[in-house]
């Protein structure tokens, strides 16, 4: 009987140490899990400054494409301006000389 006991105290104590160490794995999980879990809140914070980064990215992109054509039409406008300039200073010498 006595070695019953034994047997059975020795199980039990076997079985104890068991849950302590299942216990621990669960504890190390759960601790991985956290830090998993920041490395992600970490990441979703920075994709959302990512994102913000480009929307203004492209909305100076936007804002450099519509200055750009303003610049073009003012531009062509100009040339414009400078050819006929050209063309009434050679009629003024044309009729100068003609005097």
């Amino acid at each position: 009987m006595a070695e019953i006991r034994a047997i059975l105290r020795e199980g039990f104590a076997r079985s104890e140490q068991a849950i302590a160490r299942h216990d621990e794995a669960i504890a190390r999980h759960d601790e991985a899990i956290a830090r998993h879990n920041d490395v992600m809140t970490q990441h979703n914070q920075a994709m959302a400054r990512h994102d913000q980064a480009i929307a203004r990215i492209d909305e100076s992109i936007e804002a450099i494409q519509a200055q750009h054509k303003l610049n073009q039409q003012a531009f062509a406008q100009f040339t414009a301006g400078l050819e006929e300039l050209r063309i009434l200073v050679a009629n003024y010498i044309r009729g100068r000389e003609n005097l």
